[in-house]
């Protein structure tokens, strides 16, 4: 079962953003945007534009490193259960005049 699932994010372009997720039945695994970004068993990123972190075997927590294009869909899963979040992105448009 997930005991730690990821929220919903509104960040700044250019920030970082961190989603937490655990379960007490081991591992955790990582989709961003429907793509494996995570190995599970220990908890490892499989994709340069996101670092992970884990305090205890059944964690795995996500940095999305914000120099890149980080919005949309991020789901946690231990195999039998799942979370989803959504990561929005927002900035600053300069419009020329």
């Amino acid at each position: 079962m997930l005991t730690k699932i990821p929220s919903n994010v509104i960040v700044e372009s250019g920030t970082d953003v961190t989603l937490e997720c655990s379960s007490d039945t081991g591992g955790v695994s990582w989709l961003f945007d429907g793509q494996p970004i995570t190995r599970n068993n220990p908890c490892e990123s499989s994709d340069p534009r996101f670092v992970v972190s884990r305090a205890t075997p059944g964690e795995c927590h996500i940095t999305a490193l914000g120099r890149n294009a980080i919005h949309g869909p991020y789901v946690c899963t231990d195999g039998s259960n799942t979370a989803e979040a959504l990561v929005i992105v927002i900035g600053n448009l300069i419009l020329g005049l």
